[in-house]
């Protein structure tokens, strides 16, 4: 039962953390040929934090 209410507990903050490893495995996945340094997909995840980030300010000052 006490495990069942902690994994009741997560959910909310589970999409999020889900969806960040399956951007690398995907890319891997994707392009298992050109075999590119971890760098570019760490770049690639900051970039799409950048945008993120800056569409949340944005729909945050249009929403106030």
């Amino acid at each position: 039962m006490d495990q069942t209410a902690g994994s009741e507990i997560p959910p909310p903050l589970r999409p999020p953390i889900s969806l960040l490893p399956a951007l690398p495995v995907g890319a891997r996945i994707a392009m298992p040929s050109l075999k590119k340094p971890d760098w570019i997909l760490i770049l690639l995840i900051c970039l799409v934090y950048l945008e993120l980030s800056w569409l949340i300010v944005v729909v945050w000052r249009s929403c106030n």
